[in-house]
């Protein structure tokens, strides 16, 4: 620790950085049965241990922590909903409760980036129309008002509501999936919609959000090991190939190679082994002439070639 005697300073942010103090934070974890242990010490930090090594050790405590497989999953079990309810009800009074959003936590700046790209779109439409707001511009601004007021909302939705919907939305939007194999509206050569009389619905759409929300439960769930690799992946490739086939057979090859991808993002962010990494990536290589030329349609064939 440096001090200047002259001034009583302990080595503030504005010193010459040889003069500043050191930043030391010591932990271990989990606190009931302690397993792990670090002790960081950081040369000559502005802000002290709290401020500039805390967050530090917090991040190689939990790298650890993610990479034991039962810590993990102690980490990750979800909470019961009753001790969720009671976490609440001991807060203090007027604190949020863990995973619900404020408006002030909002990222402003994306929302602001949609509707820079919202009013492009409008203008484009406007031009298009030759300088009328009918029948296209006024109508796509009314719809992006509405929904950004419905994105705003659902991304204050508190973190426990996703997590029991996770399952049900992902349900749904199969069955609809299902429901367009049935008895959809087929237009331009695609059965991509279901006619609900009053409008019509594209499920695959809904799949995308149910996609993400039902891997990030699976995922929730599992162990490190799991996620690398176990027989228990059958379940998330499962979810991820169900609505895959479904919409590739609409045919809808670019929502259905969304759907794929985002999946199998999700797989590689999660841990997936490399070994399995290179070998899918070696089978969809292998497969892509086969499915270029016997599985897609000629008008997809022409998009690609």
């Amino acid at each position: 620790q440096s001090r200047d005697y002259g001034t009583g300073s302990r080595g503030p942010r504005d010193a010459v950085w040889t003069r500043r103090d050191h930043a030391l934070f010591v932990a271990f974890a989990p606190h009931d049965a302690p397993r792990y242990a670090i002790a960081l010490i950081i040369q000559h930090a502005p802000a002290g241990g709290a401020a500039d090594a805390a967050p530090r050790a917090r991040e190689i405590m939990k790298t650890v922590l993610l990479k034991d497989p039962d810590m993990r999953a102690r980490i990750e079990r979800p909470a019961p909903p009753e001790a969720v309810a009671g976490e609440a009800d001991e807060g203090e009074a007027g604190a949020q409760p863990g995973g619900e959003v404020k408006l002030t936590q909002i990222d402003w700046r994306f929302v602001g980036l949609l509707a820079v790209v919202s009013s492009i779109g409008a203008g484009m439409l406007f031009s298009v129309a030759k300088g009328s707001w009918d029948p296209w511009a006024a109508k796509h601004l009314i719809r992006f008002g509405v929904m950004l007021a419905v994105m705003l909302l659902l991304s204050m939705v508190h973190l426990k509501w996703w997590f029991r919907a996770a399952y049900p939305i992902y349900g749904v939007a199969l069955l609809m999936l299902v429901g367009v194999e049935l008895f959809g509206y087929t237009a331009m050569g695609a059965t991509r919609w279901l006619d609900l009389g009053v409008t019509r619905v594209q499920p695959s759409e809904i799949m995308k959000i149910g996609l993400v929300l039902a891997l990030a439960r699976w995922y929730h769930g599992a162990s490190a090991q799991d996620a690398k690799f176990s027989w228990k992946l059958i379940f998330p490739i499962g979810i991820i190939a169900a609505p895959f086939l479904l919409v590739a057979h609409q045919p809808d090859l670019g929502s259905a190679m969304l759907i794929g991808l985002t999946g199998a993002a999700i797989m590689f962010m999660a841990g997936l082994s490399w070994r399995v990494i290179v070998i899918a990536a070696g089978a969809a290589v292998a497969a892509v002439v086969p499915f270029v030329m016997f599985v897609m349609h000629e008008y997809q064939r022409n998009r690609v070639l």
